[in-house]
């Protein structure tokens, strides 16, 4: 993605444009938006997300030197100027179109293969909170490592580095409880896309029953 398209996302994105008004503009994935946001920091007021604010349309965003090639090495950052497409290309960008059965699709796609990531790391965590819990042992071996013995040649000794089950199992719950924040946010985010409570409860419900 080049830089001139990531200032025209970023300078629509602030000015209200909704998610799904941006894939489509774009042609962008939930995914790319997300690494946008974190990447530059972005934050918006809520009532200009809820309003469907206008204000960005046609926008176009922050401009650099025209034709500018300092950063092309590979092709990868490239700067893309219509003037300087091939009819080939210019054929491609001006058909390619993408509907918004397409858009719902990737978006729920993302959603599931990003619920399912965090259903299995949300069981994993529960079943190491068990396994410590069965045990029933004071302390829990966090790391086993070797270290060298000053003043001797190649010799090493072997630390092993424990604390108390308690802790680590408060720990694991610690990590557990932002695993089911960031659930909760991810479904909120669908919900704010225009997804029904009823489509995420039927995807939820089929991958809990496959994972659990």
């Amino acid at each position: 993605m080049t830089q001139k398209k990531i200032e025209k996302i970023k300078t629509d994105y602030l000015n209200g444009m909704t998610y799904k008004a941006l894939f489509k503009k774009y042609n962008i994935t939930l995914s790319d938006l997300k690494k946008i946001i974190h990447k530059y920091k972005l934050t918006r007021d809520k009532r200009e997300i809820l309003k469907g604010n206008q204000n960005a349309k046609n926008n176009k965003g922050g401009q650099g030197q025209p034709n500018n090639k300092n950063a092309v090495v590979t092709g990868e950052y490239e700067n893309i100027y219509d003037d300087v497409l091939t009819e080939e290309e210019q054929d491609l960008y001006n058909n390619y179109k993408i509907s918004d059965d397409d858009i719902d699709n990737l978006l729920i796609k993302e959603y599931i293969a990003e619920y399912k990531l965090l259903t299995i790391r949300e069981r994993r965590m529960l079943k190491r909170i068990k396994t410590l819990e069965e045990k029933d042992k004071d302390m829990t071996i966090g790391a086993i490592r070797k270290k060298n013995i000053s003043g001797s040649s190649g010799t090493t000794e072997t630390i092993t580095e424990a604390e108390p089950t308690l802790k680590t199992i408060q720990r694991i719950e610690d990590g557990l409880t932002r695993v089911q924040d960031t659930k909760r946010k991810s479904r909120e985010n669908m919900i704010k896309l225009g997804f029904s409570k009823k489509t995420l409860e039927l995807k939820e419900k089929q991958i809990d029953n496959e994972c659990w």
